[in-house]
């Protein structure tokens, strides 16, 4: 029986205006280097992620804390995205073993 996988190493690059000042631009990354299909199974948490922040721009810890929540978010999105990439990979599989 033929079987479905992925195997993605994914890289986002973000950049984020803080309030209304344009000299407040910070930019960063994130990274899920085993974006597979084994880590869909699982929960958002357990997709291994490295997230950075280019912190010369950040005014409080407040702002980087609410950066590396909105880089947790981003995990979970990535997440969904790779289940539902999953989904599609098997209702297709499925698809041609029964035709």
């Amino acid at each position: 029986m033929p079987r479905h996988g992925f195997d993605f190493d994914v890289t986002l690059s973000w950049t984020c205006e803080l309030g209304n000042d344009e000299d407040r631009v910070v930019k960063g990354t994130i990274n899920c280097p085993d974006a597979s299909r084994s880590a869909v199974g699982d929960t958002a948490e357990d997709l291994s992620y490295t997230f950075t922040i280019d912190k010369n721009k950040l005014a409080n810890g407040k702002e980087e804390v609410a950066l590396r929540d909105a880089g947790k978010a981003l995990r979970r999105h990535i997440f969904a995205s790779l289940q539902q990439l999953d989904a599609e990979m098997q209702r297709r599989l499925d698809e041609q073993a029964g035709r």
